[in-house]
């Protein structure tokens, strides 16, 4: 079926070795997924019409149902389709959040706090952010792309507070803290630049520090 060949090429990864792609871009991953969602559509339109014709005639309901075999009549098949394709779409919508997680984790694994700032590793993850956004635009709305992005938010988080108290920065009002203060502020005003829908996102990063 489509569903199950775009796993396969896309979460399997198949279409590295059948089209020698050197690599499954975040634009492959978002096409997949809206072609997905596209098919699902089409089914949900054709389960609804086919449950109203049967809620209609109550008759032609039981005859239907009495020449399925008994073991299948509570079975709704075009609906275990539909779950089928969304949990593909949730899958490939993961693999687009670790893209940006991996990219996180790398650069913040490798951040100091010291001027200038913004930091190439601050720099670098909103880049990472943006060309998401950037590359996708024409494909995935933005309402789609806006929690991927909250949870790579959230990731950054986490993965800066460890970094914190790797360093053994606190939130003592000193030099430190300044700075830490400033690249916030700029990934802030990155991220809120990306959708409509974070423009007026907030974060007071208060639950990163570690406690001195």
């Amino acid at each position: 079926s489509f569903n199950s060949r775009t796993c396969q090429l896309v979460l399997g990864a198949e279409a590295r070795r059948t089209a020698d792609l050197p690599t499954i871009s975040a634009r492959n991953l978002a096409l997949a997924s809206r072609s997905l969602q596209l098919v699902l559509s089409c089914i949900t339109i054709m389960r609804t019409h086919f449950e109203s014709l049967l809620d209609s005639n109550k008759n032609h309901r039981t005859a239907i149902e009495y020449s399925v075999p008994k073991e299948r009549r509570q079975h709704n098949v075009l609906q275990h389709v539909e779950n089928l394709f969304r949990e593909h779409v949730d899958q490939i919508n993961d693999k687009l959040f670790n893209l940006l997680s991996n990219r996180i984790q790398d650069r913040l694994s490798v951040w100091v706090v010291r001027p200038p700032t913004p930091s190439a590793e601050l720099r670098a993850i909103c880049r990472a952010l943006s060309r998401l956004c950037e590359m996708n635009a024409d494909v995935m709305p933005s309402d789609q792309l806006t929690p991927i992005l909250l949870r790579a938010h959230n990731e950054f988080k986490t993965q800066l507070r460890h970094r914190l108290s790797e360093l053994a920065v606190v939130a003592d009002g000193g030099p430190k803290q300044s700075l830490v203060d400033s690249e916030l502020t700029h990934y802030m005003n990155q991220l809120r630049s990306l959708t409509p829908q974070l423009s007026k996102f907030s974060d007071d990063f208060s639950d990163v520090w570690p406690t001195s």
